[in-house]
């Protein structure tokens, strides 16, 4: 018989961060199961990849340069273990036609994982909109290949249909775009942060903490910089307000401000914004799962983020802030404004200090009502409460019920 083995293939590359995230390393340990890690982000998303900092986790990972290489090493696999792919295969490169076909021939299992894990609102559609969109792309060469890749792409995948798909859903929320295939099972599956507070949320205990979740960007590149999009946003100015802003919160509140950086900067230095300004900072691959649940309250400063999901998990205070540095670009300003609004956190502008002092950020407290909203509609269900992802994922993959 077969070793049964579960097979992800990544568009980017794949980091410590990563395999936490998927709790790759629990599926493992509690289920004996051997994962192998198929790394496609030179064949898929090389530029875009560049912005997917941080260091690369090497458990049976494997890196391809061709696609030649990658269909000769995942035939081998065929024949050796008992398959289950992990399909995270981005539509956006041509060369993701010919990884899908190849998957569909398989007729292996195809797991899948279309739910956005935060909300994405919709882009207002009007007159003013799409002159706006349609002017920013078509004075840009790039964004008009980019888009109109993206379209030629999006079709071709979807003329591919499988013939089974393990849809992992997070939440209720099922607005998303997933592959074509003849069956489809639905399987309920926590948002991966939700997740990983449910596997540790014993262990953790309320400190005297602030914790502060960092952004992207703008002083390392994020994806829409990458893909051609201009910013001008002023560096010393938007890390100065928020060097003064977190002096003021620790000395106000008499706690420690401890910093989350993004994942795709962890380990890297931005010299606006680091230890030499006084900053605590936590580097670890767990900082937000054991922080946020642990913290008084916890601030995001422009921040469309999935670590909203710890916050909610726990019934912590959040707060998105933001400054006139921001409201220069309309697109961060306004996913800034709807997350905040959807999640029922408070939001407050940062740029003179006389508008923060005057908020009591310890007397706020989570908005329960639509934070239950908000975790049942995107990141969670009551049929899976106190089950962890990575026994929902053994599940299919030894059951492989229907």
């Amino acid at each position: 018989m077969k070793k049964k083995v579960l097979l992800y293939i990544s568009s980017y590359k794949f980091t410590k961060i990563d395999r936490y995230k998927y709790e790759f390393d629990k599926l493992e340990s509690k289920h004996n199961l051997k994962i192998i890690i198929h790394d496609l982000s030179d064949i898929l998303s090389k530029r875009l990849d560049a912005v997917f900092l941080g260091e690369i986790n090497k458990k049976n990972y494997y890196k391809f340069g061709s696609l030649s290489n990658w269909i000769k090493s995942f035939e081998r696999l065929k024949k050796k273990y008992d398959l289950t792919i992990f399909n995270n295969v981005s539509r956006y490169g041509f060369n993701s036609i010919i990884i899908n076909f190849h998957l569909k021939k398989s007729n292996l299992p195809i797991i899948v994982s279309p739910s956005p894990q935060v909300y994405d609102p919709p882009i207002e559609q009007n007159l003013k909109s799409y002159i706006s969109k349609y002017k920013k792309v078509f004075t840009n060469p790039f964004l008009v290949y980019y888009y109109l890749k993206i379209y030629i792409v999006t079709f071709l995948n979807s003329l591919i249909t499988f013939e089974h798909l393990f849809i992992l859903q997070s939440g209720s929320f099922n607005n998303y775009v997933v592959l074509k295939s003849k069956k489809k099972t639905i399987v309920d599956f926590h948002a991966r942060d939700y997740s990983n507070y449910l596997n540790i949320k014993k262990n953790l205990k309320k400190k005297n903490i602030i914790t502060y979740v960092d952004t992207a960007g703008p002083y390392f590149p994020d994806d829409w910089v990458m893909i051609g999009k201009k910013l001008n946003f002023n560096y010393k100015n938007w890390y100065n307000i928020i060097n003064n802003f977190l002096n003021y919160v620790e000395k106000k509140y008499k706690a420690k401000v401890i910093v989350i950086p993004h994942p795709k900067n962890r380990n890297k230095t931005n010299p606006y914004f680091n230890e030499k300004h006084g900053r605590t900072f936590d580097r670890s691959i767990d900082a937000s799962t054991k922080l946020i649940p642990s913290s008084k309250f916890v601030i995001s400063y422009n921040a469309h983020s999935t670590a909203v999901n710890y916050a909610i998990a726990s019934s912590t205070p959040y707060f998105n802030t933001y400054s006139n540095e921001v409201k220069k670009d309309y697109r961060l300003y306004g996913l800034c404004l709807a997350l905040a609004k959807e999640t029922g956190c408070k939001i407050v502008n940062i740029t003179q200090n006389y508008k923060y002092k005057n908020f009591k950020f310890d007397k706020v407290k989570a908005n329960q009502k639509q934070f239950d909203y908000y975790k049942y509609k995107y990141l969670t269900s009551e049929k899976i409460k106190g089950t962890s992802n990575y026994n929902i994922l053994a599940n299919i993959i030894f059951n492989k019920t229907n």
